[in-house]
């Protein structure tokens, strides 16, 4: 396996573990009202980041990782926050 798209795949399945791991952790101790707002913030930077690369015409790096590194990032972190909880409210 050598090359971009490998790596690049690589990437993003790093991106979607880091942010499964971090908002699964973030459900698990604090609870769903402070993952649903974590979760919204982190949405709304990713947002604000992928439209400020835009309309700024950023290089090709910062399309890729605003443009996918970010979002799967975003993607994993909600598959682990609703694990988080699920987990959270059977374990009550």
């Amino acid at each position: 396996m050598t090359g971009l798209p490998p790596l690049l795949t690589l990437f993003m399945i790093a991106a979607f573990c880091v942010g499964a791991g971090v908002f699964y952790g973030l459900a698990m101790r604090r609870g769903r009202a402070a993952a649903l707002i974590g979760w919204g913030v982190c949405g709304a930077l990713v947002l604000l980041l992928g439209w400020g690369a835009y309309a700024v015409q950023a290089g090709p790096t910062t399309a890729i990782f605003t443009g996918l590194i970010l979002p799967v990032w975003l993607c994993g972190a909600l598959v682990g926050m609703v694990i988080g909880l699920v987990r959270r409210a059977v374990q009550k």
